[in-house]
């Protein structure tokens, strides 16, 4: 991970060899990049929809018709296999420069457990861990915040 960032500037050269929702797409957009989708859900304004490639499973999660946030899992990753396969430093570089909204990627936190970076202009984020890469826009995370703050779960929970 030590030379992951290096690698971001690698990776605007080559030609990832890994299929790449980008934050911002349509969901027609990402049609058009992996065919139909395998899987497909709605919660009110969000959507989230799946597209296999390979051995690449790619969920773009979408709130008012544009993607807020991507997570990138190869299908041998494995919660409870520690044998899981990873993506590699090139593969994780490319994933961030395709997503880096024309900004540069910041690493933020690196520990056993997982990585985060940050754009430079605070508008993306993401987080490396459990052999998956989680992309989403600043704006989402803040809203996925406020939909799980204590005083919205115990409204949910009084109506159960």
């Amino acid at each position: 991970m030590k030379r992951l960032l290096p690698l971001l500037a690698l990776a605007g050269t080559l030609t990832p060899s890994l299929s790449m929702a980008r934050i911002g797409e349509t969901p027609e957009q990402c049609a058009v990049r992996y065919g139909v989708a395998t899987e497909e859900e709605r919660y009110g304004n969000r959507r989230l929809s799946t597209y296999i490639s390979e051995s690449v499973s790619t969920t773009c999660y979408y709130t008012d018709g544009r993607c807020t946030g991507i997570q990138f899992a190869l299908w041998s990753a494995s919660r409870i296999d520690p044998s899981r396969a990873e993506f590699s430093e090139t593969q994780i570089a490319s994933l961030l420069l395709a997503n880096a909204g024309g900004s540069r990627w910041v690493k933020i936190k690196a520990d056993k457990f997982e990585t985060l970076f940050q754009t430079e202009n605070s508008a993306i984020q993401a987080r490396l861990w459990n052999g998956n890469l989680y992309i989403q826009t600043s704006a989402d995370i803040e809203q996925r915040k406020a939909l799980t703050s204590p005083s919205v779960v115990d409204k949910i929970i009084a109506n159960f």
